[in-house]
């Protein structure tokens, strides 16, 4: 029986209303410009307060402010990037997505309020385990990939067929979403991870990730003979109050799938790879391939795109891991076609922490 979220089992399924696009009242938001959490490519994030408009009950809140970069042309990419995902957020919504409490323009930089998650990034909790020379706890493992396997099901489409949980766009159509960036600093911890020893499982152990990062989300349309296509902007779509400039937006490349590689053009199968590539990391508790400068990272990419690199999983990984990464490498198959979908990856994971 799979391990229940929330006094359910942890499946796909939007939660609430999505909040309106109009922007929040600045009297409202503050920011602490003395708690800096971290940058992204496109912004920086601060801790800061929330007084919600409905009960004016206040929120501990994270304020992801787009970088003041300029662009080709244009608004800033960066700027495109914030207003794209406030967009997102108002019909996206998911326990294993990090929740958007609306955006506003907050000391001339557009600016997204989103839920202040206190276990920060993965990508810390994973450096921090490996500085110390030890393996993370199995459970944890298994948690936060149900996690993020649980997101992406959600946005491509979730159970039954594809595109039946997309947002419809006032003709018809389905739509459904690649996220395109999955990767340990887009995964964001609900709770701190201060002592690796004593992470523990209870038979109510909500979800511990969320997944975050929707400026690469890349969508789908299904149309009303359930044929499913990219829409015709990828992830350049025609957001409201979004003039894109003339930047391009590229993922990680010791994440993307080959063909994403390729092509620029992320899928729902991509998505699995990466998240194939972060099982990896967690498992191996290192970096899924060696990098170490932009030459290095370029060579990477041609070295992935044309096979002419393996993943090589060490032999030290600890037995119990077995079975998690013996799914991981069914995701990181060559031909897109083979990989399982994200929906399946769901039921595994879940069946595997059903076990612990």
């Amino acid at each position: 029986m799979d391990i229940p979220a929330h006094g359910a089992p942890l499946l796909c399924g939007c939660t609430g209303e999505p909040h309106a696009m109009d922007d929040l009242p600045v009297a409202r938001v503050f920011i602490d410009k003395t708690s800096h959490i971290g940058d992204g490519g496109f912004s920086d994030v601060y801790k800061g307060e929330y007084r919600k408009v409905e009960d004016g009950a206040v929120v501990q809140v994270a304020l992801k402010r787009a970088f003041p970069q300029c662009g080709v042309s244009g608004e800033p990419l960066s700027e495109c990037l914030v207003r794209k995902e406030a967009h997102l957020y108002t019909s996206l919504q998911h326990p294993c997505l990090v929740r958007c409490w609306g955006s506003l323009t907050l000391d001339g930089r557009r600016t997204l309020v989103l839920d202040l998650m206190r276990g920060g990034t993965l990508d810390k909790v994973v450096a921090r385990s490996r500085a110390e020379g030890r393996s993370l706890p199995h459970a944890f493992v298994l948690f936060v990939l149900r996690d993020v396997a649980a997101a992406l099901s959600y946005l491509h489409g979730g159970y039954g067929k594809v595109g039946e949980r997309g947002a419809r766009d006032g003709t018809d159509q389905l739509r459904y979403y690649a996220h395109g960036d999955v990767q340990q600093s887009n995964v964001l911890l609900e709770r701190p991870m201060e002592d690796f020893s004593t992470f523990s499982v209870s038979p109510d152990q909500g979800r511990i990730a969320r997944l975050g990062d929707l400026g690469t989300m890349r969508t789908f349309i299904v149309d009303q003979g359930h044929h499913t296509v990219p829409a015709q902007e990828g992830i350049y779509g025609p957001f409201p109050d979004v003039t894109w400039p003339g930047d391009a937006v590229a993922s990680c490349p010791s994440y993307t799938a080959p063909e994403a590689l390729a092509n620029y053009e992320w899928t729902p199968e991509s998505d699995v790879w990466s998240w194939g590539i972060l099982a990896f990391e967690l498992i191996a508790g290192k970096r899924a391939w060696d990098y170490t400068n932009d030459t290095k990272f370029t060579s990477l990419r041609l070295k992935i795109m044309h096979n002419k690199v393996r993943l090589a999983w060490p032999d030290t990984i600890p037995s119990h891991f077995a079975a998690v990464q013996g799914l991981a490498e069914t995701t990181l198959l060559r031909d897109p076609a083979e990989r399982p979908l994200s929906r399946q990856l769901l039921d595994d994971v879940n069946k595997l922490v059903a076990q612990l």
